[in-house]
């Protein structure tokens, strides 16, 4: 009698997909976090804030755009949430600290280490939701 052979379901490009993920909820958290910031500046300029108001802005944007990027990474693959999570987390972080160097002429602060453990907390958090997430099921 033959034994029953397993097939693993494990594809030749597996890295590649992860990487394309990976890439995947960085772009998709870039996006989010210039345009968050882009309408929390707008409502900033109109609401007259004062100038300690901006700090919080800016790390609750950084928040936001981590969720969606851990979360977009991880949709497709549905596995390796908290990993992935984080790992789309930190090109992310990289471009952000790039472009406010330029613009402000600094290194990065203790806000820009803050941001990064915000960052991380919720890159992995998204990234949790998005493995965990269930289909819907469609009730006729």
């Amino acid at each position: 009698m033959k034994k029953n052979k397993k097939k693993r379901s494990v594809s030749k490009n597996g890295n590649t997909n992860l990487i394309k993920a990976i890439l995947t909820g960085s772009v998709a958290g870039i996006v989010s976090f210039f345009a968050l910031t882009a309408i929390l500046a707008l409502l900033a300029y109109k609401q007259d804030f004062e100038d300690n108001y901006y700090t919080a802005l800016i790390l609750f944007s950084s928040g936001v755009s981590a969720f969606v990027s851990g979360f977009a990474a991880v949709l497709p693959v549905k596995r390796n949430g908290l990993v992935l999570g984080l790992l789309s987390v930190l090109p992310v972080f990289l471009i952000i600290i790039a472009v406010s160097s330029v613009v402000s002429r600094t290194g990065v602060g203790l806000f820009g280490w803050i941001a990064l453990g915000i960052m991380l907390v919720s890159g992995a958090v998204g990234g949790i939701v998005a493995a965990n997430k269930r289909k819907g099921v469609k009730i006729k």
